[in-house]
């Protein structure tokens, strides 16, 4: 039988644990502990309750069972979004927690993990039931003042400690307060989206119509601000370009737009008509991201593409920098060339110099007008980069910088050079009557650039914006913009016609809307919620699995496509190595994993992955394979508790289905 202050000795000791060590020792802040306390108190108020109210018996343990019940339920979900997505009741996750066609496909993928979870709600509500019951009937102290006082002091305690340090209810209260914006956006209210500026459209970008117009040269230059035109401040530095905006339409008020500070950010923006949002960024900048987010929205390479056009992309440093390769031709480029063409080359400061794109450019924009078909070619800098740009001494130099030579200078100059020879060869051939040439900047000059103090004299730092040949004139043209209005003004400046509503971007030859320019709190959430609705993570049976090595090295499971990343680089497994790719249920939204050796691949398995999808290749004595295997490429899949592996000689060769 139990001591009568039995529950005096309870709360003293439940409550000084909770204080000392969840107080003063740092490490039991960790959520396993947390939650294990938790579930000590629930055990412990069950047993007050039973005390309290011992001739109510059966309507409390039905309480307890139902609030234990929903509140398992509650807890096994936030663990099953950690484990799948690292990420609990957030937004993403609450979207396919409340769509009826994703619970169905889930099961349907993962119907053990979907058992095992159903099964672990049910038996711990009733192992915290059962236990504080069955120990109640051997309970037999006097109700007293201190008895009483000491049950209510228990369930006081699990409830000022359920409110106040719970993880998954802060969450899913925190999500529960914009219940009214996440209305508007399950019921696609375009009015309320209107109201921030956002513009919404029911079709995929394959089912955009759109008709041509002019041939577009599209100059992307890197941190060329509008400030380095100014003659006081930089005297001489860009003369080709001071002369290009002489004949040219000029936008001088385009600012940039949020999230758009980097290079693979700011051309994101730019040619898809808005800015990335927390789901394009969870890698951080510069890192990609999976190409199944928001994929449903176009842009304007996919809206040339629908038009007709070939489209091909110039970049000076190695296309595996910020998965550039796999970004440009899911937008729709037919083509790719990278200045730097080693594999595994992740760095863009080794690049080659811009007079070599700009060559290649012209030799490229030669054999695109000797075709007849509509084209678009778009290069990008990179020699102005920050802080002290990129130069070869054989190049011409600034010539008006002083006794104190300065490489940033140099560099631009040299790029200024070797774009107006491009120009001038550009405008003397035939196909010229019929090419838009537009030339931008990617963003600002970053803080570290080492001219910052004379760029932060301008107090109206701008993105350069110019237009030559357009089917448009425009009367302001210092009507205010962002980078997101770039990608619908170049479509009408070539003259293409398409029936696309870009979600922020509009023509600045029009009148635009200016509720798109401030990225307000309510803007950006708006904007999440519209990217998961245009997004394509969600898999559906069959499953189709194959693998590519054209445009780039990738998998390709239904419609998605999964770069084949080796660390950032874009390739086909080596020896040894392979790529993992890894996921709970049937949404993939986990980062590539890569591997280089056995040790490597056993780290990556002890990841806790219910399906995963792996490519690699045999090398020689590797374990688990036997020798007529050594030196074979593999697809080996695990779906839904069913593994099925092949083995061919070439990547291209690995395929697999699931049913």
């Amino acid at each position: 039988m139990f001591h009568k202050r039995i529950f005096m000795y309870m709360l003293i000791f439940v409550s000084t644990v909770f204080f000392v060590m969840n107080y003063i020792f740092e490490w039991f802040k960790i959520f396993g502990f947390v939650m294990s306390v938790h579930y000590i108190l629930i055990a412990a108020s069950v047993f007050a309750f039973l005390y309290l109210f011992p001739k109510h018996k059966k309507i409390v343990l039905a309480g307890c069972f139902c609030f234990c019940l929903i509140w398992n339920f509650i807890f096994t979900v936030y663990l099953g979004f950690i484990m799948e997505s690292g990420r609990g009741f957030d937004l993403d996750n609450c979207y396919h927690l409340f769509h009826v066609g994703g619970w169905i496909d889930y099961i349907s993928m993962d119907l053990p993990f979907f058992i095992m979870g159903i099964t672990a709600v049910l038996l711990l509500t009733i192992l915290i039931v059962a236990v504080p019951a069955l120990s109640f009937r051997y309970f037999s102290a006097q109700r007293n003042r201190q008895t009483l006082c000491a049950a209510w002091g228990i369930i006081g305690l699990f409830i000022f400690f359920f409110c106040t340090n719970n993880p998954p209810c802060e969450e899913l209260f925190n999500l529960i307060k914009g219940v009214r914006s996440a209305q508007k956006y399950f019921c696609t209210d375009a009015a309320s989206y209107l109201e921030c500026g956002i513009k919404l459209t029911p079709v995929s970008w394959t089912e955009v119509q759109a008709k041509k117009g002019k041939n577009l040269v599209y100059i992307i230059l890197e941190s060329t601000e509008n400030t380095f035109l100014d003659q006081e401040k930089f005297p001489g530095l860009l003369p080709q370009l001071s002369e290009f905006r002489k004949h040219a339409l000029s936008f001088t008020n385009v600012s940039c737009a949020q999230n758009s500070f980097t290079t693979s950010a700011a051309m994101f923006t730019a040619m898809t008509g808005f800015y990335m949002t927390p789901l394009h960024l969870r890698g951080g900048f510069n890192k990609g991201y999976n190409l199944g987010t928001g994929a449903q929205f176009s842009s304007f390479p996919r809206i040339l593409h629908q038009a007709g056009y070939e489209q091909i992309f110039l970049v000076g440093c190695s296309a595996n920098f910020a998965r550039t390769d796999s970004f440009v031709v899911d937008q729709g480029y037919d083509r790719l060339w990278e200045g730097i063409k080693k594999k595994r080359v992740t760095d863009w400061t080794f690049s080659v110099r811009d007079s070599a794109v700009y060559e290649q450019a012209w030799r490229t924009y030669q054999e695109l007008a000797q075709k007849g078909r509509p084209f678009n070619l778009t290069l990008l800098t990179i020699d102005a980069h920050g802080p002290d740009g990129f130069y070869s001494p054989e190049e011409p130099a600034y010539p008006l910088q002083g006794n104190e030579p300065n490489n940033l200078f140099n560099a631009m100059y040299a790029s200024d050079a070797a774009l107006g020879l491009f120009l001038k060869r550009l405008r003397r051939h035939p196909a010229a009557k019929d090419t838009c040439i537009v030339i931008t900047n990617d963003h600002l000059a970053h803080e570290y650039t080492n001219c910052t103090d004379i760029l932060k004299t301008n107090p109206r730092r701008r993105l350069v914006f110019m237009i030559e040949n357009s089917v448009k004139t425009c009367r302001n043209t210092d009507v205010e913009g962002r980078t997101f209005d770039i990608a619908p003004t170049i479509l009408d400046a070539m003259g293409v016609k398409h029936d696309y509503l870009f979600p922020l971007g509009e023509s600045l030859f029009g009148t635009p809307d200016p509720r798109r320019l401030e990225p307000t709190e309510k803007q950006q959430k708006l904007l999440t919620y519209y990217t998961i609705m245009k997004s394509s993570n969600m898999l559906k049976m069959p499953l189709n699995i194959q693998v590519a090595v054209k445009p780039y090295p990738l998998i390709q499971i239904n419609q998605q496509m999964h770069p084949l990343l080796l660390g950032e680089a874009n390739d086909v497994p080596g020896d040894g190595e392979g790529v993992f790719i890894g996921f709970n249920g049937n949404i993939i939204d986990q980062p590539v994993l890569s591997f280089r050796n056995e040790s490597e691949y056993k780290k990556i398995k002890r990841k806790k992955f219910s399906n995963s999808i792996v490519v690699g290749k045999v090398a020689r004595n590797q374990t688990g394979f036997s020798e007529k295997e050594w030196g074979k490429f593999y697809l080996k899949a695990q779906i839904n508790g069913k593994e099925k592996i092949v083995f061919k000689d070439q990547p291209v060769e690995l395929a697999l289905v699931f049913r």
